[in-house]
């Protein structure tokens, strides 16, 4: 049996914001994915909650790389000394995030980190040169460093999926803490058009909830509701009742995981070629994010096409299956068999 667990620590990943039922798409996710997988098992621990030895009865390690993790790789090599057990990594971030202040990324321990795993990789396209560029150039492997998206709970994501009729006709935008862009995607959302059906005739607008919003202050008038960061419970519910998404990048390149929830329930979303899920599962409606003329007709006709906007909805619904926690399973441990690791 392959035995895997997902190690944190203190101040990763808002670790009291996991739902045991459905987990969040992201790093998360992994340890449910092999719960799920055949002849496997998946844990998620905290760091301190394991005793030394405890990490030598698994068959893979995990810890994601980031500010607040780069301390424990070295000690947690040292208790796997002639063990069997293989231990990865992930890189948290985008390469234009590595050096924002507040992650306090330590450049010695960062470096240091790369020499305690024996295998890496991607989870989005621009993290692959950077991570090959230590690993071959830096360290001297020969191996590639391959991209592994993080998994999606598709199944259960996708058993709150809500009928377009009982949904409230409204577009869901999801604030990035990274670019912390609010103005452009508020016109975006706002300057697409109105209701139809019954209201065309009152000319409403309509409405828009802004998600995810980490600050004190905003002008309200920029969106209908603002939901800030609650617990996901509430936050998948009234997401799920939208009828259109908005995911609006332009510093910086991720996964976003809002667009892996949109598909799952049923919602075309509008993104930018930053988010790389936003480009599998809703290609047609990716743009530049200059684009803003792109962008806004696509909002438009998604507002106004209802053929147009069950076409999307459905691509997305089908292409994010291949994201889900058996082929997401399999990619990893292919991905290490490629590099000669035997599990």
């Amino acid at each position: 049996m392959i035995r895997y667990v997902f190690v944190t620590c203190s101040g990763g990943h808002f670790p009291r914001l996991i739902r045991q039922e459905v987990e969040r798409p992201g790093s998360y996710s992994w340890h449910k994915a092999f719960q799920n997988y055949p002849g496997a098992s998946g844990e998620i621990k905290h760091v301190d909650e394991i005793a030394n030895t405890d990490f030598q009865r698994f068959s893979i390690v995990h810890m994601n790389l980031s500010g607040v993790s780069t301390k424990y790789f070295k000690p947690i090599r040292e208790q796997l000394k002639g063990s069997s057990t293989k231990f990865i990594m992930n890189l948290d971030y985008a390469p234009e995030c590595i050096d924002i202040p507040e992650w306090v990324l330590n450049a010695r321990e960062f470096y240091e980190t790369f020499k305690q795993v024996d295998f890496i990789f991607a989870q989005v396209p621009g993290q692959v040169a950077l991570l090959n560029m230590i690993w071959q150039r830096m360290l001297g492997r020969k191996e590639t460093v391959p991209l592994i998206p993080h998994p999606v709970d598709t199944d259960g994501l996708k058993k709150l999926y809500v009928p377009p009729k009982d949904r409230l006709d409204a577009v869901g935008v999801l604030f990035h803490r990274y670019d912390g862009h609010l103005l452009i995607p508020s016109i975006l959302s706002k300057a697409a058009g109105r209701t139809h059906g019954k209201f065309r005739s009152i000319d409403v607008q309509v409405p828009t909830i802004l998600f995810g919003f980490l600050e004190r202050n905003i002008d309200l008038s920029m969106f209908d509701v603002v939901a800030t960061r609650k617990a996901w419970d509430q936050y998948i519910y009234l997401l799920s009742h939208c009828t259109v998404g908005l995911s609006y990048y332009s510093g910086v390149s991720s996964q976003d995981r809002f667009c892996a929830e949109t598909s799952c329930l049923g919602i075309p979303t509008v993104t930018t070629t930053n988010s790389y899920f936003g480009k599998l599962f809703f290609p047609k409606c990716s743009f530049d994010p200059d684009d803003f003329e792109g962008m806004l007709r696509t909002l438009e006709r998604l507002k106004t096409d209802q053929q147009y906007w069950t076409r999307v909805k459905e691509y997305g619904w089908t292409k994010v299956e291949k994201y889900g926690f058996k082929p997401s399973v399999e990619r990893l441990l292919n991905g290490m068999r490629s590099w000669g690791i035997k599990i």
